[in-house]
C-alpha cells in the first residue's frame, strides 16, 4: 500500500526562507533511510503560494486568484504535477483539472528544484517548471465515491495531451480522510517529541501542503513509523498520512 506523509508549509517558507545545512542534511539522511529501507517511491517540497494561483471552479467557469492563499489550506482530494512555461498556463490547466470534479478549488504551486533552493545551478536553456495541481476535498471524493466512467476518461485525456508534449508527470487520488492518520507532535520537558495520533476524517488543515514523501509499506502503521522520522527531519507540528488509491 502506497502512503503520503506530507507536512504543512509555515510562514517562513512562505516568506521564501530557504532550508538551512541543518535541514538539508537531516533531510537528506531521511531519504537516504528511505532508499536504503526500500520503501521510498517519490518526494517533493513545494514553492511558496506567491509563485501559484488558486482556481475556484463554479458552474464550469473558473476564477483564478494569484497566491499568496494565506493560511487557508484544505484537506487534498487528488493531485497532478506536471510541466509547464508559466504560472499562468499552470492555472489554466489547473482549471481543466477542475472542471472534471465539479464545483471544487484547485491550488497550483511550484514544485522545488534544487536550482530553487540554491543548491545546484539552473540548466541552460530551460524554458519550464514543474507545478502541482491540488484538488481539495468535497463532499463526493470524502465519502470515496468511486470516478464515474465520463470523468476517469476526461483525466485520462488530460494526461495523454499533456503526455504528448512530454509534460505530464504524476497523478494521484488520496483515499477518503476517515482512513488516514494525523501525527502531532509537542515537545516533552526535556525537548523531546511527544507524537500523538489523531484518526479522521478530517475536515480542515492548518495550512498548505509543504512537502511531501511517498512510501509503499504494508499498513498505515509503518507510515506512521516513518512519519516520525520524517517529522523529526524537517521538525514541524503536524504530519498527515494520507493513503493513495489504486
Amino acid at each position: 500500500m502506497r502512503y503520503m506523509i506530507m507536512h504543512k508549509t509555515n510562514a517562513a517558507w512562505e516568506a521564501g526562507a530557504k532550508p538551512t545545512p541543518e535541514l538539508a542534511q537531516r533531510v537528506g539522511e531521511m531519504v537516504g533511510e528511505l532508499k536504503r529501507s526500500g520503501v521510498l517511491v517519490a518526494g517533493e517540497g513545494l514553492g511558496p503560494s506567491s509563485q501559484g494561483a488558486r482556481v475556484r471552479l463554479e458552474d464550469g467557469t473558473a476564477t483564478i486568484t494569484p497566491g499568496p492563499f494565506g493560511r487557508d489550506g484544505a484537506v487534498p482530494a487528488r493531485y497532478m504535477i506536471f510541466r509547464s512555461g508559466t504560472v499562468e498556463q499552470a492555472a489554466d490547466v489547473g482549471a481543466r483539472l477542475g472542471r472534471i470534479f465539479g464545483d471544487v478549488v484547485v491550488d497550483v504551486r511550484p514544485v522545488n528544484e534544487p536550482w530553487d533552493l540554491g543548491f545546484a545551478p539552473r540548466p541552460d536553456g530551460l524554458t519550464t517548471r514543474r507545478y502541482m495541481a491540488v484538488v481539495n476535498a468535497d463532499a463526493a471524493s470524502e465519502a470515496g465515491a468511486p470516478l464515474a466512467a465520463d470523468r476517469r476518461a476526461a483525466l485520462q485525456r488530460l494526461a495523454d495531451e499533456l503526455r504528448a508534449t512530454d509534460a505530464f508527470l504524476a497523478l494521484e487520488h488520496f483515499e477518503p480522510t476517515r482512513q488516514a492518520k494525523r501525527l502531532a507532535l509537542e515537545k516533552g520537558p526535556k525537548g523531546q517529541p511527544k507524537h500523538f495520533v489523531l484518526d479522521g476524517p478530517f475536515t480542515e488543515t492548518k495550512e498548505l501542503i509543504g512537502g511531501f514523501v511517498i512510501v509503499e509499506v504494508p499498513s498505515i502503521g509503518d507510515a506512521l513509523t516513518w512519519a516520525k522520522k520524517y517529522a523529526a527531519a524537517v521538525d514541524v507540528e503536524e504530519i498527515d498520512v494520507r493513503g493513495l488509491a489504486t
